[in-house]
């Protein structure tokens, strides 16, 4: 279960008037009362996002930071295998993916690349590159094919 912390110092008097909660970037749950999320007792698998309202006119929102749980099962390492290349890679430059099959199953996939600290930094569809225009330190992608099997890999950037 996910639950936003109505008690932390300096936020106990703030009310937030509707909520709107996110799996992989859907909308899956919203409503003045709703402040946590679950999935009917079956465990949490995606990256999850919250947004509320802060006044009653609806037109101040804030969001919250992106978590992933369970994007790296030991499972989905063994059905899909993907390759960065070159890794370690310079700022700025291209990264190349590549899977065992060829990139024609690339089709329909997704790349999310994510910092240390968990915050989506790239999101990208249908594409076999992106550019590694990120600060020097070391990143996660994760690669969806349109079948839904996922793994994650570290990148390096220097």
């Amino acid at each position: 279960m996910l639950t936003i912390n109505h008690n932390e110092e300096g936020l106990e008097d703030l009310q937030y008037v509707w909520y709107r909660w996110y799996r992989n970037g859907e909308l899956v749950l919203e409503g003045p009362d709703k402040d946590s999320y679950s999935e009917n007792g079956n465990r949490l698998h995606g990256c999850y996002y919250l947004e509320v309202a802060t006044d009653e006119s609806m037109m101040y929102w804030v969001r919250s930071n992106e978590v992933c749980i369970g994007i790296e099962g030991i499972d989905d390492v063994k059905e899909l295998s993907f390759v960065l290349a070159p890794n370690p890679v310079s700022h700025g430059s291209m990264v190349t993916v590549s899977t065992e099959a060829g990139n024609s199953e690339l089709q329909g996939s997704e790349i999310h690349v994510y910092d240390a600290q968990g915050r989506l930094v790239i999101s990208l569809k249908n594409t076999d590159r992106f550019e590694a225009n990120l600060a020097s330190g070391m990143y996660m992608v994760r690669l969806t094919l349109s079948d839904g099997r996922s793994t994650v890999k570290r990148l390096i950037v220097r």
